[in-house]
């Protein structure tokens, strides 16, 4: 973790392609800074042939960097904002992620397991942060990565425009709204986006419900080590199968629920670690293979719009249910 690479070449690119991502965020609306790095990255690194030491460079931000991210990412998550979320919420939040979950299994079932579990996590979870957190666990590679990402975030770009469509159509209320957008889209962003564009009320509690299914990424990531440990022959259950940066994860969640550390400073931390996973990113598109990444899109691209279209009408099933029933 400490052998940093020395290469500036390396070091300067990454931070480049960081940079320029950044910037043309607010004039792309829709994926975010992440994606535009990745697609940024993977044309980039797809034209040039790096030095060693560049490549090195890339390695260590896909691996590390990612891991530390997903740590630093820990001090935005409030456990206490669970307290603010009715009974019924919790239950549909902790069912939606179930199903989301299983269902990329039986949608997927042609593709590795790692990608199985990436767009399952991505789609049900937190899109990006989802993502790069179960990556070391499932030993994903950097293709599968690169792909999940773009397709996770594709879908979400698609819901910011479709759910206050589908919102108004079905002439949801303000909580049915809520819980459809937060309940469902991908990222805080995809959420935001949908959820102030009906309503600021509607946003607001959109947002709340999402930091419900962003609090389910740990027990989360506990899962799937557990079954890919399962996957290994003569393995065994015990904390030794736990990736180190899912107890740093989870240490930073309790200090920030704790109040010890001022707001100020895990903002800052949790900020931090949105530019590590931008650097790391940057890092994943630069390795991956773009030919690989083509062969496996179609069939990436159908299964995520699988796993999206069943959240959407489980969803409006149990929403049109809990109206039923008063």
């Amino acid at each position: 973790m400490f052998q940093i690479p020395k290469n500036i070449t390396g070091w300067l690119i990454l931070l480049s392609i960081a940079i320029v991502a950044t910037y043309l965020s607010p004039f792309i609306p829709g994926p975010g800074s992440i994606t535009i790095a990745l697609v940024i990255s993977l044309l980039v690194g797809n034209l040039m042939h790096w030095q060693e030491g560049s490549t090195q460079v890339f390695k260590y931000a896909e691996k590390h960097l990612l891991a530390l991210a997903t740590i630093l990412l820990g001090f935005g998550l409030n456990v206490r904002l669970l307290q603010e979320l009715s009974l019924i919420y919790l239950l549909v939040i902790v069912f939606m992620v179930a199903l989301t979950l299983f269902s990329s299994q039986w949608y997927c079932g042609k593709m590795s397991i790692s990608m199985r579990w990436l767009l399952g996590a991505g789609s049900g979870i937190c899109g990006n942060s989802a993502i790069a957190a179960s990556a070391p666990a499932l030993k994903a590679t950097v293709t599968e990565i690169g792909l999940a990402v773009t397709v996770v975030n594709l879908l979400g770009t698609i819901g910011i425009f479709l759910f206050p469509a589908i919102a108004a159509a079905l002439e949801l209320s303000t909580s049915e709204s809520a819980l459809f957008s937060g309940a469902i889209l991908q990222s805080v962003g995809h959420v935001v986006a949908a959820g102030y564009s009906i309503s600021p009320e509607t946003g607001a509690l959109a947002l709340l419900i999402k930091m419900g299914r962003i609090l389910m990424l740990g027990p989360v990531i506990l899962f799937i080590s557990y079954r890919m440990n399962k996957n290994t022959v003569g393995a065994k259950m015990d904390l030794s199968i736990i990736p180190n940066y899912f107890w740093g994860f989870i240490i930073a969640a309790i200090i920030t629920s704790s109040g010890i550390f001022p707001a100020t400073y895990t903002k800052g931390l949790e900020k931090t670690g949105n530019y590590l996973l931008l650097l790391a990113m940057s890092g994943i598109g630069l390795s991956m293979n773009l030919k690989q990444m083509v062969k496996m899109g179609p069939k990436a691209a159908l299964s995520g719009g699988l796993i999206f279209t069943t959240q959407i009408i489980v969803l409006l099933a149990i929403l049109y249910g809990m109206r039923s029933l008063g």
